[in-house]
Order: C-alpha cells, then sequence, then structure tokens
C-alpha cells in the first residue's frame, strides 16, 4: 500500500545523517560531490516526479497526503542542522508552488503545515520572500473560501483551521508585512472571530493565539518588528472591527467554548482593551447588553472589574494579568452557572 511505502520513505528521508561534506581529496577522486547535496535532498529530487504522480492518483485521501507531506517536514528537519545545514532550501521555490497547488485542487491541512514548515525554517533568506508571499495569498484564499462555503464549514474542517491559523501567527512572527500589509488581514480577522466559537481544542488555541499575536504586535508597535505600514494596519483593522472581536470573545467567555479556555482568552480580551480603553469599553458594553438580559449585571461586574486600575496595572510581576483573568473567570461561572447561553 502506498502508504506504507511513504512511511518507510519517510524513515529514510528523516534518518540518513552524513557526519560531514565531501573532502578535497574525495572530490577530487570523484568530482561529482563537489556540489553534492544532504542524500535526502539528493533523493527528493530523484523521486519529485513519483511524489507527484502519487498525488494525482490519492489526492482525494487525507491520510496519503498527510503521509506525502511528513517526506518533506522531516527533510527540512533532517537538514536543519549539521554540515549539509539549509540544502533543503533549494527545493523551497519548487516545493512551495507545487503543494499551493496541490492545495487548490484538495485542501488537505497538510499542504498548509508544509508551507508553515518552510516559512519558519527559511523565513530569514530575502530571495524566497515572493515565494512566502504568493503561496499565503493563495493558499489564503482557498481556506476563505472552504470556510465560508456553509453554515456548518467551520467547525467542518478544524484540522484547516488549526493549520490556517498557525500559519497566519508565524506569518505575523516572521514576516508581519505579508499579513498587515495586505487585503488579507481583514479576511483572516474575520475569519478567526468566526472561528473563536469552534469546540476542536487544537483549532481553537490556533484561533486565540493568531489573535493574541495580532494584539501583542500592536503594543510593541515601532519596538517590534513591525513597519509603519504594518502597525497602521493593524490599528486601524482593530479600530474599525473591534466591536466585532470583543462581542466574539465574550460570547466565548460566557459559554461558548469549554471553560478550561477562558483562562487563553483572557489575554485577547486584555490585549484588545489596551488597544485604546474608551472604544474598547464602548464595544464591551455593547457586547453585554447584546446577551441575554440574565448576564447583564454579571457582565458589568465584569467591566467593572476589568478596567480597574488593578487589572490595567503593568508590571513584571504579571499582578494585574491575575487580577484580569480571575474577572474574566468569575464572569465565565456565573455565566455558565445560570446556563446563559
Amino acid at each position: 500500500e502506498v502508504s506504507v511505502l511513504l512511511e518507510q520513505l519517510c524513515a529514510l528521508l528523516g534518518k540518513v545523517s552524513p557526519g560531514a561534506r565531501p573532502t578535497a581529496d574525495e572530490v577530487a577522486r570523484v568530482p561529482a560531490l563537489q556540489d553534492a547535496l544532504h542524500p535526502s535532498v539528493h533523493l527528493l529530487q530523484q523521486l519529485w516526479g513519483v511524489l507527484e504522480a502519487i498525488f494525482e492518483r490519492h489526492g482525494g485521501d487525507s491520510r496519503v497526503m498527510e503521509k506525502l507531506c511528513r517526506c518533506y517536514k522531516h527533510t527540512s528537519r533532517n537538514t536543519a542542522q549539521g554540515p549539509f545545514r539549509g540544502d533543503f532550501r533549494s527545493l523551497v521555490p519548487r516545493l512551495l508552488p507545487q503543494v499551493t497547488g496541490w492545495f487548490e485542487r484538495q485542501p488537505h491541512s497538510c499542504f498548509l503545515y508544509v508551507a508553515n514548515v518552510c516559512l519558519r525554517g527559511y523565513h530569514d533568506a530575502p530571495e524566497l520572500l515572493p515565494t512566502f508571499r504568493e503561496t499565503f495569498a493563495r493558499m489564503s484564499a482557498v481556506v476563505f473560501r472552504l470556510l465560508s462555503a456553509a453554515p456548518t464549514a467551520i467547525p467542518d474542517n478544524p484540522d484547516v483551521v488549526d493549520d490556517f491559523f498557525e500559519l497566519c501567527s508565524t506569518v505575523l512572527r516572521l514576516h508581519p508585512a505579508l499579513l498587515a500589509e495586505s487585503e488579507l488581514l481583514l479576511s483572516s480577522f474575520q475569519c478567526g472571530c468566526a472561528a473563536l466559537r469552534i469546540q476542536h481544542r487544537e483549532a481553537n488555541r490556533a484561533v486565540v493565539g493568531f489573535f493574541e499575536m495580532l494584539l501583542v504586535l500592536r503594543q510593541a508597535g515601532a519596538r517590534g518588528n513591525l513597519s509603519p505600514a504594518a502597525f497602521n494596519g493593524i490599528t486601524t483593522l482593530l479600530v474599525a472591527n473591534g466591536a466585532q472581536l470583543a462581542q466574539e470573545l465574550l460570547l466565548a467567555i460566557a459559554g461558548l467554548v469549554p471553560p478550561a479556555r477562558v483562562r487563553f482568552l483572557s489575554p485577547v480580551l486584555k490585549g484588545l482593551v489596551l488597544v485604546d480603553y474608551a472604544a474598547s469599553r464602548s464595544w464591551l458594553e455593547a457586547a453585554v447588553q447584546a446577551l441575554p438580559p440574565g448576564g447583564h449585571m454579571d457582565g458589568a461586574t465584569l467591566l467593572q472589574a476589568i478596567y480597574s486600575a488593578e487589572a490595567l496595572a503593568r508590571d513584571d510581576r504579571g499582578a494585574g494579568d491575575r487580577v484580569f483573568g480571575q474577572a474574566a473567570e468569575a464572569f465565565s461561572n456565573a455565566c455558565r452557572r445560570r446556563r446563559l447561553l
């Protein structure tokens, strides 16, 4: 079976580990060794057509595609250190357009993961930036179409939600301009707001992580790695759409996600508050009023607590964060006791 063969190939690609590049004497005896690549990279090159044929024949099988993508992942990992460090980079300009095309035909989440592996490993190669930009734009377009195709599209595709927002967080961390200076920012934000309710744990964590990264970058501003255009893009987005995020966060904390996840939502809510105290308070007041009447008093108590000097204090010990988090937990517990949602 092809999946078994791919597992064996993956094990080989991930374990081959030559101790050193060819010496001058070895190159003199065998000139072909002069520009020799890591054996795993060389093997992938030799099998390129075979792997393409596997996609053509088994592209609809997510299990087979996952094992196919592991071949690329483990080769990248195997060549990340040692004398052949970086050899996998030579494959990236060919690999990413290929995987992007596959994703456009069969939107398996593992293709998003391959893009993430390449970006994390080779983000510091300026010659690859156009490839990363095109890959991210094309894959994002596929994700937005997929996740808006039906009312249940988001819960029906948790793996895509997970790997897409993990990729978005990587982009924000390593090349924020690819997202913050593009029209993809608004679509990603709106998709994330819709996905905050997803029950799948890893997918929910990825969405929350995306918003947390976005707000951390906004708060860091010029002290971070944001260009003025990226900073302005994020600020404009939050000012125009903060009310939507505030409402989704409040609903999630009030009961739409399991109580164990409230502690992850609390830093995102605080980050939103820090964008603009006055504006965020008006967003949250409106969100509280949109709750069923039984939650209005608890919501008012939450607002009083999170806008207190203690909750908004900034100190190295994190006392303010704890006060803020405790207020969110108390609100969540009260709403769940009332079965508000």
